[in-house]
């Protein structure tokens, strides 16, 4: 009531607590807007009135509970190393492990999250806090963002985390016997030296031989291009398979390469034996 005045101003006090409320609105008009305000928080306000006479009693508190929303923005993703994992990665070279921290859900209880990694459509998951992208390529930086899903709709999606998968490992070299002996054999493999890749000095190699039980044993471990195969049987056949491993892991066993040791020479003879049957005819016999 103006009480014979007319009412000239009202003053708009709001707060989150009753004992905070703050003047948020002052002006002739009969509603105001205020923005800025919390998903599924409630909130408390008053009005007053003035005129020429002066303000009157503040009314009545109010209090009002905005309606829940999508959840707010992932606050932050990272990446997973593999003891942090329960399990270890299929393929370090195909796959990354993220993890994430839940948002503030706006009332609406998180449902699951999409996964954007730079694919079509992003990947949903379940309520989880972390997943396992799989089928990426070797060697390649993905910038990946995570958005939280509730029953409103999805929330924004975080910041991106730029993350690369591993090269491959390094397929196996190619084989060969370069000289061959009785009790010997000397292999060597790969490329040589000329021309080294980028991981030359970092791989590794470990050749195996194949022993009496059929079982393919490592007789060489390191990164050397070539190896002496000593003690062997002559004239006999060796099966061998090589394996290369670097910091992106152990590649795929060699196919299995089969070599030969030669027949050792005979053995030194004794001297031989002499008759004379005639005075220029003699016979000469040996062992």
């Amino acid at each position: 009531e103006s009480n014979g005045a007319e009412v000239s101003e009202f003053r708009l006090e709001w707060g989150a607590a009753q004992g905070s409320l703050q003047l948020v609105y002052s002006g002739p008009a009969l509603s105001h807007e205020v923005r800025g305000l919390v998903p599924a928080t409630s909130y408390y306000c008053r009005v007053q009135a003035v005129n020429v006479a002066g303000a009157g009693l503040f009314g009545e508190v109010a209090m009002v509970t905005t309606p829940a929303s999508v959840p707010a923005a992932v606050p932050l993703v990272q990446e997973m190393g593999e003891e942090a994992l329960p399990a270890p990665l299929p393929c370090p070279s195909t796959c990354l492990a993220v993890h994430w921290e839940e948002p503030c859900s706006h009332g609406a209880e998180i449902t699951g999250y999409n996964v954007d990694f730079g694919e079509r459509h992003p990947l949903s998951v379940g309520r989880t806090n972390y997943c396992v992208l799989e089928n990426l390529q070797p060697d390649t930086t993905y910038r990946i963002r995570v958005q939280a899903v509730n029953s409103v709709g999805a929330g924004p999606f975080s910041s991106s985390l730029k993350a690369q998968t591993r090269p491959l490992p390094p397929a196996p070299p190619t084989l060969e016997c370069s000289v061959s002996g009785p009790q010997s054999l000397k292999l060597k493999w790969g490329e040589g030296l000329s021309r080294p890749s980028a991981l030359s000095s970092t791989t590794q190699y470990c050749l195996q031989i194949q022993d009496a039980q059929g079982r393919f044993v490592c007789i060489y471990s390191g990164p050397c291009h070539k190896y002496k195969v000593q003690r062997l049987s002559e004239a006999t056949v060796y099966h061998f398979c090589i394996q290369a491993h670097n910091e992106a892991g152990a590649g795929p066993l060699s196919p299995v390469y089969s070599f030969s040791t030669t027949k050792s020479p005979p053995t030194q003879l004794k001297a031989p034996k002499i008759q004379q049957l005639e005075p220029n005819v003699c016979e000469v016999t040996w062992e």
